[in-house]
């Protein structure tokens, strides 16, 4: 019995490696001067953007995760920044046709 606890430890820290493996070959860096291009190119087309609904697509398209503190101020902004997001602000707000495309946390 005690053989199959260490086993399935041993098993369940193998799994989170692997885990922790794939997360990390998924997220790309990305140089500031991407990101500022990536962001002059979104405030161009919020601006753009004629309905609240269309604006607020681009929005959770960009933004990942918001954190704030304890007084409600922001303390982050995560950005996801991927081959999706790209393509729609270079297609001026046209979906990707495959709909996919590998993220980029800044």
């Amino acid at each position: 019995m005690e053989d199959i606890k260490t086993r399935e430890e041993m098993l369940q820290q193998e799994t989170n490696d692997l885990k922790g493996n794939i997360l990390d070959d998924s997220v790309q860096e990305v140089s500031y001067e991407f990101v500022k291009s990536i962001l002059s190119s979104f405030d161009k087309m919020l601006s753009e953007l004629t309905t609240r609904e269309q604006q607020k697509r681009l929005l959770h398209m960009l933004i990942s995760k918001i954190t704030i503190n304890k007084v409600r101020d922001i303390e982050s902004i995560e950005l996801n920044i991927n081959d999706n997001l790209i393509m729609y602000l270079n297609n001026g707000g046209e979906p990707s046709p495959d709909g996919g495309g590998s993220p980029s946390c800044i």
